[in-house]
């Protein structure tokens, strides 16, 4: 059962380890290591960031990945990870599903989802596929998906 709650303060350490991981970071559009201070200023800044939505998301009591939405006025970047653990087993379709659906819910106003996904990164253009995001045509080294929500 996949669940969702939003970040916290106590969850900068988590984010800080999902996002160095090495091949979180391959995928990431800015690849270089971080240190940790610099994770907890960013992190701290987007806690505290109105138009920033980050979220937990567990399978079964157990922390699997996080997602973060970005949001302008009536539109939203979409940007997750996976914990290594939960990686390959088809969690990441759901599991973003349900944050749609969640910070929708909690976001009426926004009617556009959109995420920036390197060419390369055959799972994640698989997801946003199967979630019926449209692929917009190509610009450089990455693939953007669109998705309209229908209210």
């Amino acid at each position: 059962m996949i669940s969702a709650r939003p970040a916290t303060p106590a969850d900068a350490r988590l984010f800080f380890d999902w996002r160095n991981d090495k091949l979180v970071a391959a995928q990431s559009f800015s690849s270089d290591p971080i240190e940790f201070d610099q994770h907890k200023n960013w992190f701290e800044s987007k806690l505290a960031d109105p138009d920033s939505h980050l979220y937990v998301f567990q399978s079964d009591d157990r922390d699997a990945g996080q997602v973060r939405f970005d949001q302008d006025n009536d539109s939203a970047l979409i940007s997750y990870s996976l914990d290594a653990g939960f990686r390959g087993k088809g969690l990441a379709t759901p599991l973003l599903q349900c944050a749609i659906d969640t910070f929708c819910r909690e976001n009426p106003v926004v009617r556009t989802l959109i995420a920036k996904v390197k060419k390369d990164n055959t799972a994640s253009n698989r997801v946003f596929e199967k979630l019926e995001f449209d692929l917009l045509p190509a610009q450089g080294t990455d693939n953007t998906f669109e998705l309209t929500i229908h209210k």
